[in-house]
């Protein structure tokens, strides 16, 4: 399941939430709620929107980690010790460290063994001049 369906659900559920303490807040009387259906609806489609946002850049950002991996494991043998966190993005590959940075504009994954470049791949195809 997508993470957009996710926090589209998310978002239901606490317009249902909001629901119920409305009814609650009104001694359990369904007469007294009648003039909030909109504002309901209102905070539903709010919520719906934010969770179901978050979860978007959410999904973004697996494919991305995703396709990172999937290049690493296709162009380098025996990868261990893949992190891709903000301040640590390594992986080991034949007892050789590696670091990389990706850029997401223009879908560049530059891989650095030590201090120079080993290898440049654009949308996961390795780039000709490289080793």
């Amino acid at each position: 399941m997508s993470q957009i369906t996710i926090g589209i659900l998310m978002g239901l559920g606490f317009t249902a939430l909001m629901a119920l303490a409305i009814f609650f807040d009104h001694d359990y009387n369904l007469k007294d709620c009648k003039g909030y259906g909109g504002v309901l609806f209102l905070q539903g489609i709010a919520a719906c929107l934010i969770f179901g946002g978050i979860g978007w850049r959410s999904d973004i950002n697996e494919k991305i980690n995703n396709t990172i991996k999937t290049t690493i494991n296709t162009n380098y043998d025996n990868v261990a010790n893949y992190h891709n966190n903000k301040d640590s993005k390594t992986f080991v590959s034949n007892d050789s460290k590696y670091t990389f940075e990706y850029n997401e504009d223009t879908k560049t994954l530059v891989v650095l063994k030590g201090s120079g470049v080993d290898a440049v791949f654009v949308d996961g195809v390795k780039q000709k001049g490289e080793k």
